[in-house]
């Protein structure tokens, strides 16, 4: 597992640290490991005031070109601890994720999405949402600049009836959550971003 973690982490440029909080809730910060070979642990290096505690952890590292194409990713499982050093991850398993582990990845990748969406729709008794392939189609197909000379705007109410069905859609899910109690029971906190 070592050599695995190793041979891709040099790869990319930041990974992304999930941990949990004082609280128990989940924080994630974009870091950058650093093989420890001879423990065969991962420091990181956290900013002050990361409210990161020990204890189970994830560290993901994902990259994609300008087209989200050319998907890369692998996750490491592990535990977050500190020592002498400072902050290390002890990874326990290695997860390949898309364009790492061949075909097999990329297939557990999708179904596993696949598996998990429809198992968020059951627990809050929600339809798969309607994809407005039409009014999307229409979008795509309209041009992307005015031609020379025209005077007025590109029409945009073929989407103001798809937005506004994802605003209503997002509120009932955002409803359900609040309502039940939030993922595994736990209340929904805000988020300093979304005031």
């Amino acid at each position: 597992m070592w050599n695995d973690i190793k041979k891709h982490l040099s790869n990319f440029e930041s990974a992304v640290l999930t941990g949990v909080d004082a609280e128990g809730y989940p924080f994630s910060v974009r870091c950058r490991p650093d093989a420890d070979d001879a423990a065969e642990v991962l420091r990181v290096q956290l900013p002050a005031g990361m409210p990161l505690q020990a204890g189970p952890a994830s560290l993901l590292c994902h990259k994609h070109d300008e087209n989200l194409w050319k998907l890369r990713s692998f996750l490491v499982r592990g535990a977050l601890s500190r020592d002498e050093k400072g902050w290390k991850f002890e990874p326990l398993r290695f997860i390949p994720g898309a364009g790492i582990g061949g075909l097999p990845a990329t297939v557990r990748f999708f179904t596993g999405s696949r598996r998990n969406a429809a198992r968020y729709l059951k627990k809050r008794g929600l339809a798969r949402p309607r994809i407005p392939w039409d009014e999307i189609n229409a979008v795509k197909s309209m041009p992307l600049h005015l031609p020379k000379g025209a005077g007025e705007l590109l029409p945009v109410e073929r989407t103001a009836s798809w937005l506004a069905s994802r605003r209503k859609y997002l509120r009932s899910a955002k409803d359900e959550d609040s309502s039940s109690g939030g993922i595994s029971g736990v209340e929904p906190r805000p988020h300093a971003a979304y005031g």
